[in-house]
């Protein structure tokens, strides 16, 4: 059941009006419920498999919480398992691969097999949030969690279930525990922001989509302009996909009183790849951060170890984000970038860049770094790299050829470059400081200019990208 779809809607509505009817100590309970239920309609096999796993995490902290002399072991046990786990439904297909790839380089004619799983969506971000539940418990950051049904509607809670943002387990039970009652104020901001998700999500991210997919599709069949400007689209496309996705997450978890932190932060307002990182999936990131960088020794170790400790953070960022080269190249790349960016910020007199272009700058490297991201082979990453420059030198045949390929009618094309204005300035004043950008009479005039947007040229709306992760 997908956000943008009429079921959601209804859904949420109904849990929402009955919610607050409840008395807060039996609140957990259908909150709860609604997480299995939503969970369901995926794949309800794999409901088990997320009330498996919250009951492993929750004896495992348990356990290390009471018996802190065999606390080690136990930690290992279960961390191990949970990678595995992961690593039978997200990795198996992949090392098989490589492994056929192999034999396949050393003249073998033997090939194996692999089972593909069907990948439970979400799988990555849930096991992630569990894995940092424990090890927090194991460095005694924070107690173990003794009521089973608040944790288990921690890990969950149906609106960060499928896509995060990934947070810490204690942060949420100690909100679902409160007294809390309605306030019609909180109400109104969560429903902004969710409009502001839908806004992203049905209207840009959704239109771009259809673009891009239409030349990504048929790589051979465009050469030009219409390659450079998929390139520069899909960064925008995934932005406001993933960006819309937790707009309307924390929205939706705002509709019941619970705060969730931010996951993005204006990420192509960054002047720096490193600025980039703390602004785009910031969960992620501070994830990537606590639990693998600082454990490594950050940058408090010798040059050559910083080196490691930053290609070990992308390459695995990548990895986590899918199984293929193409996932790899992409976090190995960020990792570089991120390299050459500390050794050119050392260098003594420095050049001073100004700062609109260096943004511009990361922009476009982060624009061409998402291609690898997107394409399904290094060979179509290539392509796309190494043509979209083709016919540049007769320009005004390069952009009016490859503007008529787009196939956009003028009327939308305005309407979304609108949408697009709209979205910048949102995002500038946000990068200024403004904490309240929306106001009531905006929100109407943006509801009812993005319904006649979508009823006029509405497109099918698809899963939100990073659910396949």
């Amino acid at each position: 059941m997908l956000f943008q779809s009429f079921g959601f809607v209804l859904f949420l509505f109904l849990l929402w009006s009955c919610y607050w009817k409840m008395p807060s100590r039996y609140r957990w309970c259908l909150m709860l419920a609604a997480g299995c239920f939503y969970y369901s309609l995926w794949n309800f096999q794999y409901t088990l498999l997320v009330v498996f796993i919250s009951g492993i995490t929750y004896i495992a902290a348990r356990v290390i919480d009471h018996r802190r002399d065999r606390k080690r072991p136990v930690l290992i046990v279960y961390i191990v398992l949970e990678l595995a786990i992961l690593c039978l439904f997200k990795y198996v297909g992949f090392l098989g691969s490589i492994v056929n790839d192999i034999l396949h380089i050393l003249g073998s004619s033997k090939e194996f097999s692999v089972f593909q799983w069907i990948l439970p969506v979400g799988i990555s971000f849930y096991i992630f949030q569990t894995i940092a539940y424990v090890a927090d418990v194991y460095l005694g950051k924070t107690p173990a969690e003794r009521h089973f049904g608040y944790f288990a509607e921690s890990v969950i809670f149906f609106p960060i279930l499928l896509a995060g943002p990934i947070e810490k387990i204690p942060f949420l039970t100690a909100q679902f525990k409160k007294e809390m009652s309605f306030s019609y104020e909180g109400s109104c901001r969560a429903f902004q922001r969710i409009l502001l998700g839908y806004m992203k999500k049905l209207i840009i991210a959704d239109s771009l989509a259809a673009i891009t997919g239409q030349i990504y599709s048929n790589i051979g069949g465009y050469v030009g302009f219409p390659l450079l400007i998929a390139i520069f689209l899909y960064a925008i496309e995934i932005y406001c996909d993933f960006s819309g996705y937790s707009d309307i997450a924390i929205g939706t978890a705002g509709l019941f009183g619970i705060s969730i932190h931010e996951n993005f932060k204006q990420p192509y307002f960054a002047d720096s790849i490193k600025d980039f990182w703390k602004r785009w999936h910031i969960s992620l990131t501070s994830w990537f951060r606590e639990y693998v960088y600082i454990p490594l020794g950050g940058n408090r170790v010798a040059a050559w170890k910083q080196v490691r400790n930053v290609m070990c953070v992308y390459v695995l960022s990548g990895l986590w984000h899918g199984a293929d080269w193409t996932f790899l190249a992409w976090g190995g790349m960020n990792g570089i970038a991120q390299v050459l960016e500390n050794v050119f910020y050392k260098r003594k007199h420095t050049i001073r860049v100004p700062k609109i272009i260096r943004q511009v700058i990361v922009f476009v490297l982060v624009s061409i770094m998402w291609v690898f991201f997107r394409m399904e082979s290094m060979a179509d990453a290539v392509f796309v790299l190494a043509h979209c420059f083709d016919g540049v030198g007769a320009l005004g045949a390069y952009l009016q050829f490859g503007i008529s390929q787009l196939g956009i009618p003028r009327m939308q094309g305005c309407l979304l470059a609108a949408f697009l204005l709209l979205l910048f300035w949102i995002d500038r004043e946000k990068e200024k400081g403004a904490e309240k950008v929306l106001n009531g009479i905006f929100v109407s005039i943006l509801l009812a200019v993005g319904m006649f947007y979508y009823l006029r040229y509405g497109i099918d709306s698809s899963a939100f990208i990073y659910f396949q992760f």
